[in-house]
C-alpha cells in the first residue's frame, strides 16, 4: 500500500468530499480515480498501471508524491504541525515521519532556531495524544525519543533537563505493549514519577511539568492504588495549559476536557462541549482516536445514541477493512464499544472479532487484548448460556493473571471478577447479587466498563 493510497483509505465521508480530484490532468487523474474506487487493502495494481500509462517506476511514484501533496492541501488547511496532529490522530504515523522529518530539516537549513525550538516542543506534547505501538511503528518512536535529547540540547543548560530525560525513559518503559502488568513494577513507577513531579512542578521546565503530570494522571486513571487519585494531576495539568495558551494552542481544548473529567462536577465540562468538541476538532485536526476513546461512552451513558451514530458516519474511514492493522484495530474497538451500548449485539461481535483480529503481530497489545476479552465475556453473558458464560469467564481470568493481571489491581480484573461472583448467584439469590453490583459500582477504576456490568445484571437479576 503506497502513502497516497493509505492517506485516502483512512479518510471519512466528510473528509472525502474535500478532495479535488479534477486538479489533476492525464494518467494522474485516471490513477487518482482508481484510488479512490478501490476496494481492497492491497490497493491499486502497479505494475498494470505503468506499463498502461508507459510510466518508470521512478515517475511512477514522484507522481503518487505530488498527488499526496495536493491532497494534504485539500484536507488540511494549515501546514507546519497542525499537518502533523492531522496525521499523528489519524494514526497516519508513516506520514507524520516523513513529514516531521521533512519540517525540522527547513528548518535546520533555515538556521531558526526558535521556531525550530518551538516545534519539538509542539511535536512531543502532541505524541501525548496519539494511541502509537512502538513496535509496529519503531522507526518513528526511535525518531521521536531522539527528538527530546534534540530539544534538550537546543534549550541549553537547564537544571531540570535530567529529570526531563529520566520521564521520557520511564515513559517509554510504559508504553511497551507487548508487556503485562505488574502491580510492584508499576507502583515503583508511580514513586519515582511522584517524585520527580514534586522536584518539577514549581519549576519553569513546562515540557518536564507536562510529561510528568499527563504520565500520572494516564497511569492512575487506569489502573487503583490505595491512596492515590489522578485528581492533583488533572488541576496541575488544566492550570498549565492555562497558564501556557500559546505553547499549547493545538491541544488546549482536548486536554481542557481530559482533565475536568476527573474535577468536581462544578468544575467540569458538560456533554454539549464534549459533543461539539469532537465534532469542530474532527473537522480542524482529522478524527482522533485517542479523544473518542476519552469521551465517547460518556456520551452514549448520556444517550447520545443519535448524535453518535452520525458522528461515526461523518468521520470514521469510509471503509475501515481497507486500513492497516494499527489503525484498523482502534476503530473496531471504538465501534465494539457502540453497539454494545446501543444493543446491536450481533455488530457488536463482528467488530470484535475484527479488533481481535487486527490485534497481532508487531501490532499486538496485550493491554487491548485482555480488554478485548472482556467485551467477549459481555456478549457470551448477553446470549444466555450460563455453563459456557462460568467457562468464559475462568478463561479470561485465567489469562489476565498469566499476564500479570492481579485480581483488584485493574479495571479488566475487577470486572471479570465481579462477573464470576455474579453467576454464582443467577437463579439463587438475588439480594447477594444486588451486594456484589453495589460494590462493584462504586469501585474506583469500575467505570470503563460499568455499562456491561449493569447489562449483565439486568439480564439475569432483573
Amino acid at each position: 500500500m503506497t502513502l497516497l493510497e493509505e492517506f485516502i483509505f483512512s479518510l471519512s465521508k466528510t473528509e472525502r468530499f474535500k478532495l479535488r480530484p479534477l486538479q489533476f490532468r492525464g494518467a494522474k487523474r485516471k490513477i487518482f480515480f482508481k484510488i479512490l474506487d478501490c476496494r481492497t487493502r492491497a490497493g491499486i495494481d502497479s505494475e498494470i498501471i505503468t506499463k498502461r500509462y508507459r510510466l518508470t517506476k521512478k515517475r511512477y511514484y514522484a507522481m503518487l508524491g505530488e498527488m499526496l501533496t495536493a491532497c494534504y492541501h485539500d484536507i488540511v488547511e494549515k501546514n507546519g504541525t497542525t499537518l502533523l496532529l492531522f496525521l499523528g490522530n489519524k494514526q497516519l504515523f508513516r506520514h507524520f515521519y516523513n513529514e516531521m522529518r521533512k519540517q525540522e530539516a527547513a528548518l535546520i537549513e533555515k538556521g531558526k532556531k526558535k521556531e525550530l525550538r518551538d516545534y519539538y516542543f509542539q511535536v512531543l506534547t502532541q505524541r501525548a495524544l496519539f494511541i502509537l505501538n512502538p513496535v509496529f511503528n519503531e522507526e518513528l518512536v526511535k525518531e521521536l525519543d531522539s527528538y527530546s535529547a534534540r530539544y534538550v540540547k537546543i534549550i541549553g543548560p537547564h537544571p531540570e533537563n535530567t529529570l526531563y530525560l529520566e520521564l521520557c525513559q520511564i515513559r517509554k518503559d510504559i508504553d511497551n505493549p507487548h508487556k503485562g502488568f505488574n502491580s510492584e513494577e508499576m507502583k515503583q513507577r508511580i514513586s519515582e514519577l511522584e517524585i520527580i513531579f514534586e522536584k518539577v512542578r514549581y519549576g519553569d521546565h513546562i515540557l518536564a511539568q507536562f510529561l510528568a503530570s499527563d504520565t500520572l494522571l494516564m497511569l492512575l486513571s487506569r489502573f487503583y492504588f490505595a491512596g492515590k487519585s489522578p485528581v492533583p494531576y488533572a488541576q496541575f495539568g488544566i492550570q498549565l495549559i492555562r497558564n501556557n495558551p500559546a505553547k499549547f494552542s493545538l491541544l488546549k481544548d482536548f486536554y481542557e476536557l481530559e482533565c475536568l473529567r476527573f474535577l468536581p462536577a462544578e468544575e467540569g465540562n458538560t456533554i454539549d462541549h464534549i459533543k461539539h468538541y469532537l465534532m469542530e476538532s474532527s473537522k480542524d485536526f482529522g478524527t482522533s482516536i485517542y479523544s473518542i476513546g476519552r469521551f465517547f461512552q460518556q456520551i452514549l451513558r448520556n444517550d447520545g445514541y443519535e448524535w453518535a451514530t452520525k458522528y461515526i458516519e461523518n468521520f470514521f474511514p469510509y471503509n475501515i477493512d481497507l486500513l492497516r492493522n494499527d489503525m484498523a484495530l482502534n476503530y473496531w474497538y471504538i465501534l465494539t464499544i457502540f453497539y454494545s451500548h446501543t444493543g446491536n449485539y450481533s455488530e457488536g461481535e463482528n467488530s470484535l472479532r475484527k479488533a481481535f483480529a487486527s490485534n497481532t503481530g508487531k501490532n499486538r497489545s496485550i493491554n487491548v487484548q485482555v480488554i478485548l476479552r472482556c467485551y467477549e465475556v459481555f456478549f457470551i453473558a448477553m446470549q444466555g448460556d450460563v455453563p459456557f458464560l462460568k467457562n468464559m469467564i475462568d478463561r479470561e481470568i485465567r489469562y489476565a493473571h498469566q499476564h500479570g493481571y492481579e485480581r483488584g489491581a485493574t479495571f479488566q480484573i475487577i470486572f471479570l471478577k465481579a462477573i464470576d461472583d455474579l453467576t454464582k448467584y443467577i437463579g439463587i439469590d438475588k439480594d447477594k447479587a444486588e451486594k456484589i453490583r453495589d460494590t462493584f459500582l462504586v469501585t474506583p477504576q469500575a467505570e470503563r466498563l460499568s455499562f456491561l456490568f449493569e447489562k449483565i445484571y439486568d439480564k439475569y437479576f432483573q
